[in-house]
């Protein structure tokens, strides 16, 4: 697949993980717009602890503001979210769009169609962590 991903993950200097879209990168700068946090945490399954990923706000509970400057300095890594990352995403930020929703999203909340229908692009997501 050589499609331009339009999501991005950062891994920042402070080791923080952020999901979100990049709109400029200027100079010392890089701007960025919608970040969600990033973290992964143990869940218990049936068949014994797994890893979930666990997508919650960044800055925005402090914060009206949605596009945000990082400086370059602070930016480890910057690289394309996959597919099934990429629809998580989207997912989160439209139930975060919600009023007075101030929930963290797990993977695990992901809606149970739309897991069948992508269970493949999951499981190599969570296969890659």
């Amino acid at each position: 697949m050589n499609e331009t991903l339009p999501y991005k993950i950062v891994k920042l200097t402070n080791g923080e993980d952020i999901i979100c879209i990049v709109k400029n990168e200027l100079g010392e700068e890089c701007e960025v717009s919608y970040p969600l946090l990033m973290q992964t945490l143990p869940r218990r399954t049936p068949e014994g602890f797994v890893e979930s990923l666990s997508l919650s706000r960044w800055l925005q509970p402090f914060t009206e503001e949605s596009l945000f400057k990082i400086k370059n300095d602070k930016i480890i890594l910057m690289t394309d979210a996959s597919p099934g990352l990429c629809k998580y995403y989207e997912y989160v930020l439209s139930k975060i769009g919600e009023p007075d929703n101030n929930e963290v999203f797990h993977e695990s909340n992901f809606p149970k169609e739309e897991e069948n229908k992508n269970e493949e692009i999951y499981e190599e997501l969570l296969a890659d962590m």
